[in-house]
Parts: structure tokens; sequence; C-alpha cells
């Protein structure tokens, strides 16, 4: 019965996804953020009703909860279902890895989308996978684009910021970073 129920909820996520998708489509972003978070919430249904002796779906099934509450934009909750799937600890190696990494990822752009509002939405995503450690092939894969765009993001990214007195116009992009993962380290510490 248990097996039946998880599978109808992974179901209903799906439908959800699905929503989501098409709200996109249409432009009707919030329509999209909430039927993802309805996703994710029913994702975390799923895991909970799974067995402990499926330790890959388990952990696929954390993975896509937290990536869907990510996906409709609600940060705080994915990194707190995140730390939630992480706690008992019997998730398999690679899915401890990627909700580890999900988390630092998120917390770079939660910093950075508070710190530097005057950067548009896809320079703080590049900052903050940035600042999270990714690098610029990794980013340009996840975003489709040619690592050279990813490089053309960041340094407008610099430019807007040492216009804005936010970095030393003279310190390296190296220089700047570092300091924005100092900032982040003291953050999350």
């Amino acid at each position: 019965m248990k097996m039946q129920k998880d599978l109808e909820l992974h179901r209903e996520a799906e439908l959800f996804m699905g929503r989501a998708d098409l709200a996109r489509v249409q432009n009707r972003r919030e329509d999209a953020a909430a039927h993802d978070r309805r996703a994710a919430e029913l994702e975390a249904q799923v895991f909970d009703l799974l067995p402990l002796d499926r330790p890959k779906t388990r952990g696929i099934t954390a993975i896509s909860s937290v990536a869907l509450y990510r996906k409709a934009g609600a940060l705080d909750q994915a990194i707190r279902q995140a730390r939630s799937f992480l706690a008992p600890g019997n998730l398999p190696d690679f899915a401890r890895l990627d909700l580890e990494e999900m988390i630092e990822e998120m917390r770079a752009e939660q910093y950075v989308s508070a710190t530097y509002r005057n950067l548009t939405a896809r320079q703080q995503k590049v900052l903050a996978l940035s600042l999270a450690g990714v690098t610029p092939e990794e980013i340009a894969a996840r975003f489709g684009v040619s690592p050279r765009a990813v490089q053309r993001t960041m340094q407008r990214a610099r430019r807007q910021l040492q216009a804005t007195g936010s970095i030393e116009e003279n310190g390296s992009q190296d220089d700047a970073m570092n300091g924005l993962r100092q900032k982040l380290d003291a953050l999350i510490a």
C-alpha cells in the first residue's frame, strides 16, 4: 500500500511540474512558481514514504524536491529541505554530495541577490555560481551558452560593481571573487 501511495504522489508531482512548465511558456511566473512549490512538497512526501532499502530512489527524490523548491525561487525552503534530507544520513554519496553543492550554491545566490541588487538576474546567477566554486565551463553548460558568454557576463557584472563602488577598480577579478568568497564563508559559518 505504501508503494502505491508513493507512486500516486510522484505522478501528482509530475502533473504539477507539467503545469509549471506550461505556465512558464505562457509567461505566468507566479503560477509556475506555485506549481513548482507544490511539486516539491509532493516529492518530499514521496521521500518520506520510500523504504530505506531504496537509497538510489530516495536520493533522486530528495534532489528533485530541493531542485523544485529552488526553481520556484523558494531558496530558504530549498535549503531547509536539503538539510532535512541530509540529517538522517541514509542517502547515497551521490545524493549527499549533490545536496551539499546545492546548499552552497543557494547560499551564494541568496548572498549575491541581497548584496548586489543592481545586477541583472543572469549576472547574479553567474556570480553566485562562480562564488560557489562552479567553473565557467560548468556554468556555460548549465545555461546552454559558451564559456566566453559566461566570461562576458562576469566582466559586465564586474564593471557594474566597480561603477557602484561595490568592488575596488584596481583589484583583479580573482581578488574580487576571493573577497566575495570570504563574505560568503563568514555568512555560512
